[in-house]
């Protein structure tokens, strides 16, 4: 549960880094854009093999 928390809480914080660098840099925004999807993937297959990994 802690480390379900603790991960929670580094997303929300790449989410909040992401964003500000979006808005701050609109010549990157494009590749940050593309490194934040590419993130956001990894973290959602992350959650849904350690939830089956739990209940395995």
């Amino acid at each position: 549960m802690i480390t379900r928390i603790v991960a929670g809480v580094g997303f929300l914080g790449m989410i909040v880094v992401a964003s500000i660098a979006l808005f701050a840099n609109y010549e990157m925004s494009n590749s940050l854009l593309t490194l934040w999807i590419g993130v956001l993937g990894m973290w959602i297959f992350g959650h849904l093999a350690f939830d089956k990994h739990l209940k395995n």
